[in-house]
């Protein structure tokens, strides 16, 4: 199947969710992968074709945090490398870079808390 499939990004999404919901009202220790499977409404195979246990789906949204993340500032870095932006414009430049980094942090404020 193609990981770029809606089907697929559903079924990695709803298990995303049923991790965070899951994590608020228990521990990872005490997490166990029928409950993602009950709580995401999806087959056992399913969850295992995304992942090989609890630990790889953490590694994993762990990883792609990181690297959404790296993604925002390195990009808004690049902004910066650029010698031919006025002085008094920098300042509007660290603004949208901020706002850019924190809104992703905000929109992904749940696994962060994890």
């Amino acid at each position: 199947m193609n990981k770029n499939d809606l089907r697929w990004l559903r079924t990695e999404q709803k298990i995303k969710h049923a991790l965070i919901t899951e994590l608020q009202q228990k521990s990872f220790a005490q997490l166990r992968v029928v409950d993602l499977i009950n709580r995401a409404s999806i087959s056992r195979r399913a969850f295992y074709l995304h992942y090989e246990d609890k630990y790889d789906l953490l590694n994993k949204l762990e990883g792609q945090l990181i690297k959404q993340l790296q993604e925002r500032l390195q990009k808004n870095h690049a902004l910066f490398d650029r010698s031919s932006v006025p002085r008094n414009d920098q300042y509007l430049l660290t603004n949208e870079a901020f706002n850019e980094v924190l809104s992703f942090i905000d929109q992904e404020r749940a696994l962060f808390l994890l």
